[in-house]
């Protein structure tokens, strides 16, 4: 993915990434950014998920099909069926499905570190828990 560090004192994003996503857990266009206030918009267009959840799966998929949306979130209580954690240290961003019925799928995108407003390369991998 391409991304884009913020400086912090902008008073909206920290950083930004986007590309053309396609593993088993997620197809189409994913733009992330994560906001100061300690939210993530997850944005996308044509995105189809394969979550586990038919909640996050049905919603994803309407909200951008044919058209570009976002979902903006605030990590309240982790442990639930859909948690993100950003690791300010690392660089590293996990986002994490735990369907009922199926084994726990996360993504985790490692941005490289980079010089304010330059782009640097996030590299997205993709598990699911055995």
């Amino acid at each position: 993915m391409d991304c884009v560090w913020r400086t912090y004192n902008d008073g909206q994003t920290l950083w930004w990434c986007s590309g053309d996503i396609d593993v088993e857990l997620m197809k189409g266009y994913l733009f992330l950014e994560l906001l100061e206030d300690n939210r993530l918009s997850f944005c996308g267009e044509n995105l189809s998920l394969n979550t586990g959840h038919s909640l996050h799966d049905n919603l994803v998929s309407s909200l951008t099909n044919n058209q570009f949306n976002c979902i903006t979130t605030q990590e309240n209580e982790l442990g639930n069926e859909f948690d993100w954690l950003w690791y300010k240290e690392d660089r590293t961003l996990q986002i994490i499905w735990r369907p009922e019925d199926s084994r726990e799928k996360q993504l985790t995108l490692i941005i490289e570190s980079g010089a304010p407003v330059a782009n640097v390369l996030g590299t997205v991998y993709y598990k699911e828990s055995p």
